[in-house]
C-alpha cells in the first residue's frame, strides 16, 4: 500500500489499529531526561505508580537490559492477575506492561474503559494524554493515547494501553514511542482550517477537523490537519500540512472484523 503525499496520488496506507500506531524507527530517546534511577528506585516506583492503590502486590526483579531504551525488569503478582513490567533506568518510567488474567464477560462500556486509561496514565507522570484511538473485542479493549497541547494531538508520543473490561483492569501499556519522542515544542500553523478543507477533493463527509502534529517516514515531524472523514467506501484520515495545505498523508480504517 502506498500513500498519498501532496500531488502524487496512488493509495492509501491502511490502518487498523490507529492512525500512527506503528513504532518509528530506532532512533535516539529525546522523551527521558539523562537522569539514571537505581534497581529499587525501579521497584518503588512499580509500587506507589503502576500498581498504586493495590495491596499485598509480589514483585519480583529479573534482570536489566541496555538495548535502546535501558530498562530494569520485574514480574509483578496481584492475586491470581500476573505482569512483567519494564522500567526505563533514564528518568523512570513505564516502559512496558504486560499481564495476563483470567477473561470474564465485559462490564465496563468505551467510555468507563476511556477514563481509566487516561488516569492511569496521569497516574504515572505522563501528562495531557487523551484517547485517539479506541477499539475493543470481547472482553479486552485497547485505547490510544498521545498528548493534546495547546489543541494539537501529538501523534509521535503515542502511547498505547490495554483494558480488562471484565477485570477492570490495566492489562497492558506500552510508551516506547513517547520515551523516543516526547519533548517541547513551538507548533503554529500558517493556515486556517477552511483554507487547508480545500484539498480534500472527492465526495466525503467531513466529521472531525483538529491539529495533529505527525511523524514522516524520515523521522522528521510535521504540523497538519487531521481531516476525519466518510466516504461512500469507509472511514479516511486526510492529514493536510497546516503551513504548505500538501498531504502529507491519507490512512483508511480496516475494519478488523469484516
Amino acid at each position: 500500500m502506498g500513500s498519498l503525499k501532496g500531488e502524487s496520488i496512488d493509495y492509501p496506507t491502511m490502518i487498523f489499529d490507529g492512525p500512527f500506531s506503528a513504532s518509528l524507527e530506532e532512533k535516539s530517546v529525546d522523551g527521558l531526561s539523562k537522569t539514571e534511577i537505581s534497581k529499587d528506585t525501579a521497584e518503588e516506583y512499580i509500587r506507589n505508580k503502576v500498581f498504586k492503590g493495590f495491596e499485598d502486590i509480589e514483585v519480583k526483579y529479573l534482570d536489566e537490559s541496555d538495548g535502546d531504551i535501558a530498562v530494569y525488569s520485574f514480574n509483578v503478582t496481584f492475586e491470581s492477575v500476573k505482569y512483567n513490567a519494564q522500567i526505563t533506568k533514564r528518568e523512570g518510567k513505564l516502559l512496558i506492561l504486560s499481564g495476563y488474567a483470567s477473561a470474564k464477560e465485559a462490564v465496563m462500556d468505551k467510555k468507563e474503559a476511556i477514563i481509566l486509561a487516561e488516569n492511569y496514565a496521569s497516574q504515572l507522570g505522563f501528562e495531557d494524554m487523551k484517547c485517539v484511538w479506541f477499539e475493543s473485542s470481547e472482553n479486552l479493549a485497547y485505547v490510544n493515547l498521545a498528548p493534546v497541547v495547546n489543541n494539537i494531538i501529538y501523534y509521535p508520543d503515542l502511547v498505547k494501553v490495554k483494558v480488562d473490561l471484565g477485570n477492570q483492569l490495566i492489562l497492558g501499556f506500552e510508551s516506547k514511542n513517547y520515551c523516543l519522542n516526547h519533548v517541547d515544542r513551538n507548533l503554529s500553523a500558517g493556515l486556517t482550517k477552511s483554507e487547508a478543507k480545500t484539498v480534500i477533493e472527492g465526495d466525503y463527509n467531513i466529521e472531525n477537523i483538529t491539529l495533529a502534529l505527525i511523524p514522516k517516514e524520515d523521522e522528521s515531524e510535521v504540523l497538519t490537519y487531521e481531516f476525519k472523514c466518510e466516504g461512500i467506501d469507509g472511514t479516511y484520515y486526510f492529514y493536510v500540512n497546516a503551513n504548505t495545505k500538501i498531504i502529507e498523508q491519507t490512512l483508511k480504517v480496516v475494519d478488523q472484523n469484516g
